[in-house]
Formats: C-alpha cells, structure tokens, sequence
C-alpha cells in the first residue's frame, strides 16, 4: 500500500527561448512522490532530469517558462513568492547537486557553510550550529569531523565533498530529498558507500527521494519506482521490478540492453542521436531510433497509459 503523498506534478511543460525558436526541455510530466518512496528519474543527458527537478525548487533560470501545477503540503510552488520559496528550500525540500565540487562555496569552509542552513531555518546561535554540523558530518561518516568543519572544499576529495553536500541537505531534515547524479564522478567503491548512506538516512529521517541518474545499476540498487524520460517526456513509468523485467517502452529496452554484461564482448547501442528539443519529430521523439517502430509512429503522439506501470508507445498499446 502506498504511502501518502509528498509532492505532486501535474502537466509540467517548461521551455526556453532561443535565437533559432522555443526549446521544449520538459513536455507535460505527471509525477506523485510518496512519503519514503525513492523515485529513479532516468534517462539520456538532455531528456529533462535535472529541468524537472531544479523546476520543483524554481531555481530556472528567469526566461524559463513553466507552465502546470507542482503541489508540496497542498500549496503550489509554482505560485510561490520569493519569501515563501526561501523558507521551502533547504527546510523542506533539499537538493545535492551534480557536481559538490562547483556546487560548494570555494571561499567559506564546511562548516560555514552547512552551519548557514541550520542559522536561517533553525534559528540556532553559532555554538548551536557548530554542534549540529559536527553531528551531520558524523552521520554522512566523515572522519575527524571536528577539524573538517574549518576545512575548505578544495582540501576535500570527490567523495568526502559529496558526503559534505549530503550533510547541507540533511541539515534540517527536509520532507523531500533530490539527488541530481549524486555519485557522477566517484569512483565504484565509493559510489556504494553514498547509496547506502542515502538508504540509511531515508529511513532515520523519513525523507522521500528523488534520483536523477543515467544509471541503471543505480537505479536498480536504490529506487522503489522508476519514471524513464526520453526527449522531455516520461515514456514509461512503473514499479521498479516491473520497468527492469517486463520493458514496455522500446527506448528502456534499448537502456537496458547497452548496459554492459559479463560474457557479452560487443556493447549494444541505441542507433540514432536524442533529438534537438528546437525541432521534435512529429508522432513519437523516438520513432527515428525504434526498429519496432509503424507508419503511425512518426504520424501520432501517443499518451501515456496504464494503471500502475505506465508507458507511451503506439506499438505496445496496440498489441494489448
């Protein structure tokens, strides 16, 4: 049985302009989180992960336009002021970035800077936050927490600063907890070391999560359901055991085939490059890459359908 509700999208379209026409980055995404559900959000780079998420804390750009509904707490963010955005972000909804090393401030130490977060939402004194920080760094086990707090981010590697940036998000034990790629860029060890860690704190704060990721080993380690996104659209949604073992989408297909496999020497590839979003194709994006693909592919945009595993494809709803 599914847990209540934490956060609901509904028809998110957000675009860009350009000098050559509207870039349509994300187009009509439907979304529900659970409380203490990991969703996966996976896909190619450029389908709309991370557009989606920065548009569910509005950290677009100011030419970004967004239209639809996204509902945390039963108040629309999208409706939100400046004040009210401010008191959302980092209490009630966190986010680790792509990249902690650009992502925390070269010229503030650890400390400083998760402290800042529990000063602004907990209203704690200096000595307060101190204690609190040491505290966060000992759970995202970071040796020596006490000297790491008066470390800067370029003494720290690329593990230990995404522990760092773990910590920050957690400061205030938000309700939701977005991870945009958390562990690009680490090594295989430690990015299991990050999974379980995030694992673990889901269950002691009763955080819901967000994975934006292009792996699928990822994916299938740590998420509960996966919504896979091809060209600014969801085109399957499901359970993760359904999406992983009963494909409906022959884009997840083509995922699952190019993750490479012990005995297999030749690595399979999706033929075709993801469209420019300036210019889709008519009927379904994919169409041009689909060797199941029919004349009324690249005529009709089909929607996405089912229950609870869900998919956008002419060719699968037809043989239903």
């Amino acid at each position: 049985m599914l847990e209540e509700k934490v956060l609901e999208i509904k028809g998110l379209h957000v675009s860009f302009p350009s000098s050559y026409g509207e870039v349509k980055a994300v187009s009509n995404v439907n979304l529900d989180l659970h409380k203490k559900e990991t969703l996966g959000l996976v896909g190619e780079s450029g389908c709309g992960k991370s557009v989606t998420s920065l548009s569910i804390l509005k950290l677009l750009p100011p030419q970004a336009k967004i239209q639809g509904e996204i509902y945390f707490k039963n108040q629309n963010i999208l409706t939100m002021d400046n004040k009210e955005l401010r008191r959302l972000r980092g209490k009630e909804i966190a986010m680790i970035f792509q990249d902690p090393m650009s992502s925390l401030n070269p010229v503030f130490t650890v400390g400083d800077q998760i402290g800042e977060a529990l000063k602004l939402h907990q209203k704690m004194n200096k000595k307060e936050a101190k204690e609190r920080t040491i505290e966060l760094l000992k759970l995202v086990k970071i040796p020596d927490p006490e000297k790491r707090i008066n470390d800067y981010p370029h003494v720290l590697s690329g593990g230990m600063s995404q522990r760092a940036m773990i910590a920050m998000a957690l400061a205030c034990n938000p309700t939701v907890l977005i991870a945009d790629e958390p562990t690009t860029a680490l090594d295989v060890t430690v990015q299991a070391q990050i999974l379980e860690l995030m694992g673990e704190l889901k269950e002691k704060i009763d955080s819901s999560i967000i994975l934006i990721t292009h792996n699928l080993g990822v994916i299938a380690e740590v998420a509960d359901n996966v919504a896979v996104m091809y060209a600014g659209k969801i085109v399957e949604y499901g359970n993760k055991k359904d999406v992983f073992k009963n494909s409906k989408h022959p884009y997840t297909l083509g995922l699952l085939e190019s993750v490479p496999k012990r005995g297999e020497p030749k690595l399979k590839t999706i033929e075709g490059v993801v469209p420019e979003l300036i210019n889709l194709p008519p009927g379904c994006s994919f169409a041009p890459r689909c060797n199941k693909k029919t004349d009324q592919c690249t005529k009709i945009t089909s929607e996405l359908e089912g229950e609870y595993h869900k998919t956008r494809c002419l060719v699968y709803q037809t043989k239903k």
